[in-house]
């Protein structure tokens, strides 16, 4: 099974062309909604309409507020089965042509943005991935098996590693597309975690 997996929080009218490009290419979409744990919003779910929008679109949502990020990404292993692929895509990313199951653990993406019409190509991301029992997250983008040997980050994979097989689709990040608001938020958070990170490591 093909399944592609969001995060939202007040992501309107972003997941519009988002979900656009996913649609009829996989199985089932999914979306957890809800804000971060220790984000700086005043509301636990969506209230710009993203909700009612991914619903009319038969995503099947589920809500969950207040815990960390990896607590929300994990919810995909709940629901995708072993070996399923999924697509971990955000609301501010295009999907650029089509996706297909992969036989190996995971698969790196190029992430691209477009800037004065031209596309540069800036990141490789491990986000298709060949779901096997005992997967989770232990950080933003990075997942363990389990054994807690590391199967996937941002920077590669483990021994399934490959970059995204036959290269025939991307990820397009919608470059400046938040509102001044959330992005200045959305940094808030992110400082705050990394202060928070830097504490421990200091303890």
């Amino acid at each position: 099974m093909l399944i592609a997996f969001y995060i939202t929080y007040n992501d309107m009218p972003l997941i519009e062309k988002s979900l656009e490009s996913v649609s009829g290419k996989f199985d089932n979409v999914y979306a957890v909604d809800g804000r971060f744990e220790d984000f700086p919003g005043r509301d636990d779910y969506s209230t710009d309409g993203t909700l009612e929008y991914l619903r009319r679109h038969e995503v099947s949502v589920i809500k969950l507020a207040g815990v960390s990020e990896p607590i929300k990404r994990d919810v995909v292993f709940d629901v995708a089965g072993p070996g399923d692929t999924v697509l971990v895509i955000d609301a501010d990313e295009v999907l650029v042509g089509d996706v297909s199951p992969i036989s190996t653990d995971c698969c790196r993406i190029m992430i691209s943005e477009s800037v004065s019409g031209a596309r540069l190509n800036y990141t490789n991301c491990s986000r298709l991935i060949k779901v096997c029992q005992g997967l989770h997250y232990s950080s933003h983008h990075a997942i363990v098996d389990s054994s807690g040997q590391l199967f996937a980050d941002s920077a590669g994979c483990g021994e399934g590693y490959t970059i995204s097989e036959a290269n025939t689709f991307y990820l397009e990040h919608l470059r400046g597309s938040r509102g001044y608001d959330r992005d200045f938020l959305k940094k808030i958070y992110y400082k705050t975690l990394e202060q928070n990170e830097k504490v421990m490591q200091a303890g």
